[in-house]
């Protein structure tokens, strides 16, 4: 007797796997590892936390040179106000000389999609643009204002919202993945009477590193950011 592989098992199979890397990649920032929950959430420690605790250890700090105190990124109040903008300038040009330069590596800044809305609005009003700004123009601007022509933006979903900013040199944050036995462990059985139901599961392992704080390298403000619920649970 030959038991007939069902014919979508591939394609289940495959959509099984991008969900769950989807999910890892959601949680990069704010997961804290717990075993007694499974979730993406609680499966690996992010690299908010990893900050957090370089924090409360005193590797980050304003006496380090690699900490500053910003407050939020709010929007402009009224049309004269360029605070936003003026405060991510400032953020950039006050960082250590070789962290604005592409001496070592490419400026990187990381923040949420809400801080460069702010800041293009507040960027609309300093210039008093009647059109609204692209965004290629205001970063444009934004490097030579705060003089790191080199630097690099960064945002996505998965940074949350808020006014968190990190900037660094490229590749200075690492997310690593154990993969030595997925062959072993990432299997799909026909264990049901019905043949449109499968079993499938997945071991691996994964960890975030900040692989450098020193403010040639790296910098931080104090704010925190909420995540967005984009990972399911299962």
């Amino acid at each position: 007797m030959k038991t007939k592989a069902h014919p979508l098992e591939q394609l289940i199979v495959q959509n099984v796997v991008t969900s769950h890397a989807e999910d890892i990649v959601f949680a990069l920032f704010h997961a804290e590892r717990d075993t007694a929950t499974f979730s993406p959430m609680t499966s690996f420690t992010g690299f908010y936390p990893v900050l957090d605790l370089l924090t409360t250890n005193g590797y980050i700090a304003a006496g380090q040179g690699n900490l500053e105190i910003t407050g939020v990124f709010a929007a402009p109040i009224d049309e004269n106000d360029s605070t936003a903008y003026d405060k991510l300038v400032e953020f950039i040009y006050s960082s250590h000389p070789l962290l604005r330069s592409s001496i070592g590596g490419t400026p990187q800044l990381i923040c949420a999609q809400t801080v460069l809305k702010n800041a293009r609005d507040a960027y609309r009003n300093k210039v008093k643009m009647f059109a609204i700004p692209t965004m290629t123009q205001v970063l444009e601007a934004l490097r030579e204002d705060a003089f790191c022509p080199a630097l690099e933006i960064a945002t996505d979903e998965a940074l949350g919202t808020g006014s968190k900013l990190i900037l660094q040199k490229v590749g200075n944050m690492d997310i690593g993945f154990d993969t030595s036995k997925a062959a072993q462990f990432m299997q799909v059985r026909n264990i049901y009477e019905d043949p449109n139901e499968i079993q499938f599961w997945l071991e691996s392992m994964y960890g975030t590193r900040v692989r450098d704080v020193h403010k040639k390298i790296f910098k931080t403000n104090e704010q925190v950011n909420t995540r967005i619920d984009l990972s399911g649970d299962y």
